[in-house]
């Protein structure tokens, strides 16, 4: 929801038409009483709404003992305001979307299942309930799905979502305190195709400056074999002007010359993986990474059908992310994002 604040010529920053206008998320409590409002750090193309100055980060407390961080959006891909609160000992958080999905890579419900895992927090994400392109709803906790919703479909849609939440004792350890590498804004992109054949089992790697990748799989059917998929190691600002990334993905290729979909998007495959295993090597050692990955039409899959690790190996992060064995599940895509959440990077706003 939008809030607006007045201003007057004592504040530096105030616009010209001496109002501020927030994007805004508002938590009331089973009395109905205000409890918190939280107005958006990053903004993503919203000319009409006002970045704040010097919030705090926030949060509120229930009568049922738990309490909440907020966050809107955007703000889950940077440190503020979440790793302040994570800091904090805050391992709930509620968190309103309408995110811009880009199939098979970075759909809302993907993101918001990592970043609990990654984190190893409790999230409750409410998405707008339009059609696929901004669909994405759920309820994890360390990355387990208690309950989602993803419309694939064009009709708009809503859900109810409803879930037991456990109270976590900790929250996950976090990546070091260390200070960030240079960020490297520039794109950067390797990508190695990959065999695609009923009971092939393959291995591929692919590198960039800041990320090795390297991955075994094995096939199990496919019905269209027009289908292809790569093995993508990627960094900078490839998905974003705002903030750059470090990733290696398993990924079905939207055409035989585009292997990640920000212009023509996918959200089915007809090939069945019986195995995948993915490994990156990072540079930089404070970054967090997150597993994500989906099936066609790009519905989560549990974590207990994966294993996920992560360790400081000579002085590099190392991450890995494997199915067992039978996984039988036609994958969209499988992937290692990693991201800076250390305080002392400063988010870009816009």
């Amino acid at each position: 929801m939008g809030d607006v604040q007045p201003c007057g010529d004592d504040d530096p920053h105030c616009p010209s038409d001496k109002r501020y206008q927030y994007n805004t998320q508002v938590a009331f409590g089973n009395d109905g009483q205000l409890l918190q409002k939280y107005h958006k750090t990053n903004l993503f193309f919203e000319s009409y709404f006002d970045v704040p100055f010097n919030q705090s980060v926030k949060y509120f407390k229930t009568k049922f003992g738990v309490t909440f961080g907020m966050m809107i959006c955007f703000d889950i891909m940077f440190p503020v305001p979440q790793t302040g609160l994570i800091e904090m000992g805050i391992s709930d958080f509620t968190f309103s979307t309408w995110w811009d999905n880009t199939p098979p890579l970075l759909t809302g419900t993907q993101i918001q299942q990592g970043w609990s895992n990654g984190r190893g927090v409790n999230i409750l994400a409410s998405g707008a309930g339009a059609g696929w392109q901004c669909s994405g709803s759920g309820i994890y906790s360390s990355g387990e799905i208690l309950t989602t919703f993803y419309n694939p479909s064009s009709s708009p849609e809503n859900r109810l979502l409803i879930a037991d939440v456990p109270i976590l004792s900790s929250v996950k350890r976090q990546n070091p305190n260390t200070n960030a590498l240079k960020n490297n804004l520039v794109k950067q992109i390797s990508v190695r195709y990959l065999d695609v054949k009923p009971g092939y089992s393959g291995k591929a790697t692919a590198s960039v400056d800041d990320v090795d990748c390297s991955l075994e799989y094995k096939i199990s059917s496919i019905q269209n074999k027009n289908e292809s998929y790569a093995l993508v190691a990627l960094s900078g600002n490839t998905f974003s002007q705002f903030f750059p990334v470090s990733c290696c993905t398993m990924v079905l290729c939207t055409s035989s010359e585009d292997c990640i979909g920000q212009n023509n998007f996918v959200l089915a495959t007809t090939v069945t993986f019986d195995f995948i295993s993915l490994n990156a090597t990072y540079k930089d050692i404070g970054l967090t990474v997150l597993p994500i990955t989906s099936e066609t039409e790009a519905q989560l899959l549990p974590v207990s059908l994966f294993n996920w690790n992560e360790n400081v190996v000579n002085g590099a992060w190392t991450a890995g992310f494997s199915s067992s064995n039978g996984l039988n599940k036609k994958i969209l895509d499988f992937s290692l994002v990693g991201l800076d959440y250390r305080l002392s990077n400063e988010a870009t706003l816009s």
